[in-house]
């Protein structure tokens, strides 16, 4: 069993941000190459796509704001989220795989194709959540980004439809929104110090935060073994 990972009961409990980012430090510093790999296969093919609109502009092959470059803009995220999702299936699997003390596998990054559209349906309709709960009046906003913020996990592991996955999510953090918030905002300092570390440490940081994550959805869902393997 490795440092932080949990053992074989299948309670719910609750987290503390500060044991939760400790034990997903144990765990990362073992396996940091592998994580740190899979973080940039997520981000890679997504940024590349998403960085189209601004070549095309660059090398002048359409004018910025014409319809030609909102056309290829609304094409390039679209590709961008479809990539990043598919890779970020495997990397929930690759994070929760080390988080339960299991050998990874970086071939896991690319087993995205059977949970690939429940999570890109579970993401937009996060996303929408997120952006709709903003623009009235913040809170609500604040409020769906903590309630939804373990449905690619249980889309993902669990093997939910996109909605019972979000309803699900909710209902874990049920008397732990306040300390899922807490762990949020905690995440934010480390990506930024990671960043500010000449942007690599980024990587690390985004590995580091995935296993943390995962220790989470861990915990409170109490699968401390995958559902298909048994709870």
């Amino acid at each position: 069993m490795l440092p932080g990972a949990l053992g074989p009961s299948g309670s719910p409990r609750g987290f503390d941000t500060r044991e939760v980012l400790e034990a997903a430090w144990q765990i990362t510093k073992v396996h940091w190459p592998l994580l740190v790999a899979a973080v940039v296969v997520v981000g890679l093919p997504g940024g590349l796509a998403s960085s189209v609109p601004t070549f095309a502009v660059l090398f002048r092959l359409v004018e910025e704001n014409s319809t030609e470059y909102w056309g290829i803009y609304a094409t390039s995220t679209l590709a961008s989220q479809i990539l990043g999702t598919f890779f970020q299936v495997g990397l929930l699997r690759i994070s929760l795989a080390v988080s339960r003390g299991k050998p990874p596998d970086f071939v896991t990054i690319f087993s995205g194709f059977d949970r690939f559209l429940p999570l890109l349906v579970a993401n937009l309709v996060y996303y929408f959540s997120l952006m709709l709960g903003t623009f009235l009046f913040i809170v609500p906003g604040v409020i769906f980004l903590v309630g939804f913020s373990l449905a690619p996990f249980y889309c993902v592991d669990a093997r939910l439809g996109p909605l019972a996955a979000l309803g699900e999510s909710w209902r874990a953090l049920r008397g732990h929104k306040a300390q899922m918030f807490l762990f949020i905002c905690a995440a934010c300092g480390v990506y930024l110090l990671g960043f500010l570390a000449c942007c690599v440490g980024a990587l690390f940081a985004g590995a580091l935060l995935y296993v943390a994550w995962s220790l989470i959805y861990i915990r409170l869902s109490g699968h401390e073994r995958a559902p298909s393997e048994g709870a």
